[in-house]
């Protein structure tokens, strides 16, 4: 690439700290020098993703994704380089001259619909003709201020509204049906939406993708109390979480965030002051949803509903973030109570010291197993103590199984040892010998601190040039020849503008970060060097002995053997 604009670029890679970037997407928490995040590359239960602030980089230690700023944001929004490029250019405002073509979507109409018509249900609400909904809201404490912040609306007693608008507007009736918005009747078309409370539903990237309408008469016909917008190209219901373009501040901030199971709740906790809370589409979690929310935060509140109905919700949700790795607690409530309802009788503060006593969520399941349970029964005991030791199973610090299995001992007034003996060894996933051995392997060791000290200090790279032909990995030697290359060229290098020299070079970007990544230590001895440069070049002589030990197998002619026997013999004295 020409010098200009490698000049731009590693300018605008400079302004941009790696923490920061990687930091406006996922939830980092510094451990040592680095931080780290759940990787949002795999279906990552324990933060694996590493992002070095003094180095630039990042390198998910399971999957294996790594790279720098650019890398990342390319991997993270499906864009390629000149997008990610203008991207960050545009944020520390450096302008580049990359000319983007605008990606037209046949949904860009989609979203425009839905903006004009969310206006239009405000403007219903706050209208003379909207007072009898206003009011509504106006007993279940939902100020003009949420109303405005939430961008609540309503669809008037009227048959046909909203399909006019639109279609005056230019929009097809075809479009409109598409969306949920338009119903086709026999002989004419008719809103699908009449006479309900309007809630906009956001796709993560806040755009609105539907509604949910809420009837508000006492004496209303219809039957179902809400009503979403059918499935289209751009809702997707398992997609979506209500608020979820709202709280990434707030979760940077609180690093936990709060789930609860209606809009209504969600709109009371922000009314409040609370404002990390999510709400489900009244469905079961998908992994979509989970994805999302793992981008934010491993630390999930569950705060559903006190009844019966709420209570199996909590177990549910909780057992499958569990399986993703998360850590849960429930936010335990009175019978009946929903978040909004309790709220609204006891005030923030009681909610807030339920925050504060959340418990852990196997406790919750601790007491949840024992319901529709009779303990005095021998039967019902059995079972219980078996779900009891399934959950507890699942855990991996043993310390915690210890504690939980003496509370169930002492409750269900059964031996200590006899529950132990239940417990199930965790299963190591790595293979600690194959890596031990790896480890052992001289030539590859030798390799690993060399590329690094070549990467830190440029008088390696020189030694490297005038004492090395060959590197036994293949990988390694063409990483090797890159460094080189690169320094004769820029006369100088450093991690993160190297990684974008590489460009698409995904496999020499990620063992980059991985020798980067290693516990070397910072400085080097010139007789470390001096011992690395040694055993590759005894390596190569190896290798040249072997050659020869092959060729002399074949050859027939005396003499010539004689001769590769010498050659043998002189390689050999040179081996340390």
């Amino acid at each position: 690439m020409p010098l200009i604009e490698k000049e731009i670029i590693d300018k605008i890679r400079e302004a941009n700290n790696i923490v920061d970037v990687i930091g406006e997407y996922l939830s980092l928490t510094k451990k040592g020098r680095n931080f780290f995040a759940l990787c949002p590359f795999h279906d990552d239960n324990n933060p694996s993703l590493s992002v070095s602030s003094e180095k630039q980089i990042f390198k998910c230690f399971v999957c294996g994704e790594a790279g720098n700023v650019f890398n990342f944001l390319m991997k993270y929004k499906n864009i390629n380089f000149n997008e990610a490029l203008k991207i960050l250019g545009d944020k520390v405002g450096i302008h580049t001259n990359v000319k983007i073509e605008k990606k037209v979507y046949k949904d860009n109409s989609y979203y425009k619909m839905y903006e004009i018509i969310t206006k239009f249900y405000n403007l219903n609400l706050l209208s003379e003709r909207g007072k009898e909904a206003f009011n509504y809201l106006e007993k279940r404490k939902i100020t003009k201020e949420l109303i405005k912040r939430f961008q609540i609306g309503l669809a008037l007693d009227n048959k046909d509204l909203a399909t006019k608008l639109l279609s005056e507007k230019g929009y097809s009736v075809d479009s409109l049906i598409k969306l949920g918005i338009t119903n086709k009747g026999d002989y004419d078309y008719y809103d699908v939406f009449n006479n309900r409370i309007m809630f906009p539903l956001h796709n993560l990237d806040g755009e609105i993708v539907g509604f949910s309408g809420r009837i508000y008469k006492e004496n209303s016909t219809h039957t179902n109390k809400y009503i979403n917008s059918k499935e289209s190209e751009i809702f997707k219901k398992g997609e979506i979480l209500y608020n979820y373009h709202n709280i990434k501040n707030e979760i940077a901030k609180h690093k936990q965030i709060i789930i609860v199971e209606g809009f209504m709740d969600v709109i009371r906790l922000v009314s409040v002051g609370i404002e990390n809370v999510v709400a489900t589409m009244g469905t079961s979690f998908t992994k979509e949803q989970i994805k999302a929310i793992k981008r934010l935060t491993n630390n999930i509140f569950l705060s559903f509903d006190g009844d019966k109905a709420g209570l199996s919700a909590t177990y549910k949700t909780g057992i499958l973030f569990r399986k993703n790795g998360m850590d849960v607690n429930v936010i335990v409530l009175d019978n009946d109570s929903d978040p909004d309802s309790y709220i609204l009788e006891h005030g923030k503060d009681k909610y807030q010291i339920l925050i504060d006593k959340k418990i852990p969520f196997i406790e919750f399941v601790i007491d949840y197993l024992k319901k529709d349970k009779d303990l005095s029964k021998s039967v019902d005991q059995a079972l219980y103590i078996n779900e009891v030791m399934n959950e507890i199973n699942t855990i991996e610090d043993m310390t915690l199984k210890k504690i939980l299995i003496k509370r169930i001992s002492s409750d269900m007034n059964i031996d200590n040892e006899i529950l132990t003996s239940k417990l199930i060894g965790n299963k190591k996933d790595i293979k600690i010998k194959e890596i031990e051995d790896k480890l052992s392997n001289k030539y590859l060791k030798a390799e690993k601190n060399l590329i690094y000290y070549m990467f830190k200090y440029p008088e390696v790279i020189k030694i490297y040039e005038k004492n090395i032909s060959y590197l036994p990995t293949k990988e390694y030697r063409f990483l090797a020849n890159e460094i080189l290359y690169f320094y004769k060229n820029y006369g100088t290098i450093t991690f993160a503008d190297f990684i974008t020299y590489l460009e698409n070079k995904t496999d020499l970007i990620n063992l980059t970060c991985e020798i980067l990544n290693y516990n070397f230590k910072e400085d080097y001895s010139i007789e470390e060097i001096n011992d690395y440069i040694e055993v590759l070049k005894d390596y190569n002589i190896n290798k040249e002995i072997k050659r020869l030990e092959e060729e002399m197998k074949k050859e027939t002619d005396v003499q010539k053997k004689m001769d590769i026997l010498s050659k043998i013999m002189e390689f050999k004295k040179g081996v340390s």
